[in-house]
């Protein structure tokens, strides 16, 4: 084993806490620039370093392309080229998306699916909307999928209850219960356009991976 000073430099007391911390679950609180990349970095070659997994057990996920492309670079630094390839560090929607692809007919899509872009979903949006009979006033097909996306991303698909502000005049109150009143008929509209279509949206990326999890705990075994 390297040095373990090889795996610390540089870093403060809580954070080398951190890097040590191998056994067991670990929850660690820090604000944006404050070196998370480098002691999830650190940790990883520390716990290769000590022989506790192989680089192919170990996974790091996190948010953006950038991010995931810095993380790779330095575990490469750490623990070499060879051995970084091996280790699974990608963006959460990336690492779903391949799950996704492998497994995705046990909740009933084909394995052809596609992701709805941005603007797929709006378009859907905006079909469902048009497709309400006389609708008694306009609606925005923006204020609809900001909320889907919401309750996608809480796993809570089924409470179409919106925030209500901490100060809400009686239009803006109005406003809203207009929109909640519509919202679990557009929301069906929209997810039976996207399965018509054998398409997912971004959120459903994360949603469906943590559904196939739960129904098949045989796939969430493989990972």
């Amino acid at each position: 084993m390297a040095n373990e000073s090889t795996f610390l430099a540089g870093l403060n007391e809580n954070q080398a806490a951190a890097v040590r911390q191998i056994e067991g679950p670990l929850l660690v609180i820090a604000g944006a620039g404050s070196g998370k990349t480098r002691v999830v970095t650190r940790r990883i070659a520390y716990i290769l370093a000590l022989q506790k997994a192989q680089p192919e057990e170990i996974l790091a996920v996190t948010f953006t392309n950038k991010a995931a492309g810095e993380m790779r670079e330095r575990v490469s630094e750490l623990v070499g080229k060879t051995n970084s390839d091996k280790v699974v560090i990608s963006t959460f929607h990336s690492f779903c998306l391949k799950i996704l692809r492998e497994h995705i007919t046990l909740l009933g899509y084909r394995k052809n699916f596609t992701i709805a872009s941005e603007s797929d979903t709006r378009t859907l949006l905006s079909r469902a909307l048009d497709d309400i009979e006389n609708p008694e006033e306009a609606f925005s097909p923006g204020i609809f999928r900001e909320q889907i996306s919401l309750m996608k991303s809480s796993e809570v698909s089924d409470n179409f209850a919106m925030a209500v502000p901490a100060e809400e005049s009686k239009e803006e109150a109005a406003n809203r219960e207009k929109y909640e009143s519509w919202l679990p008929e557009i929301f069906d509209r929209y997810q039976s356009a996207l399965r018509a279509a054998n398409t997912v949206d971004f959120d459903d990326l994360l949603g469906l991976v943590l559904k196939l999890w739960k129904d098949h705990p045989e796939i969430r075994e493989l990972f």
